[in-house]
C-alpha cells in the first residue's frame, strides 16, 4: 500500500465526482446553483424560501436571488402560503421534477457502476467508512 495521504484520495474522489455533475448541469444546461436547487428538493415538497437559503448553505439574499433564477428559467413554482401573506413556498414545477428525476437516473447510474465493483458486504462496509469520514469532517 501506497502512503498516499487520507485527503488526497477524497480529492481524488471529488474530482471524479464533480466531473459527473458537470456532465449532468451541461447536458441539462443547468448552472451549478440551479444543479444544487433541484437537487435539494424533494419532487413534491413545498418548502419555505428560507428553508431553501439554509439547505443551500447561503444568505437569505443570496436564495432569493437563485430562486427568482429558477423561477424565470421555470423550474420552481412561487406561491402564498395559506393563512399568511407575508410567507411564501416554492416548489419544483413539472420542468424541475423532470430535470431532478433525470439527475436521479444519472445518480443511479454511477451509483450502479461503483456497486458493480464491490460485494454486497463491501458496499456496506464502504458506505460506513464514508459516514464516518463525513462525521469527521
Amino acid at each position: 500500500m501506497t502512503d498516499t495521504r487520507i485527503i488526497d484520495f477524497i480529492i481524488e474522489l471529488k474530482k471524479k465526482c464533480s466531473i459527473k455533475e458537470d456532465e449532468i448541469q451541461t447536458e441539462y444546461s443547468l448552472s451549478q446553483a440551479e444543479y444544487r436547487s433541484i437537487v435539494c428538493m424533494e419532487p413534491d415538497e413545498r418548502i419555505t424560501c428560507s428553508d431553501f437559503s439554509q439547505r443551500m448553505e447561503l444568505s437569505p439574499s443570496r436564495g432569493s436571488r437563485i430562486i427568482e433564477n429558477m423561477i424565470d428559467r421555470g423550474f420552481i413554482n412561487y406561491d402564498n402560503v395559506p393563512g399568511d401573506r407575508r410567507a411564501h413556498e416554492i416548489s419544483l414545477t413539472v420542468k424541475g421534477k423532470n430535470i431532478r428525476k433525470k439527475v436521479e437516473q444519472k445518480k443511479d447510474e454511477c451509483e450502479e457502476t461503483i456497486q458493480k465493483q464491490f460485494s454486497s458486504q463491501q458496499v456496506g462496509t464502504l458506505k460506513e467508512t464514508l459516514a464516518m469520514l463525513l462525521k469527521a469532517l
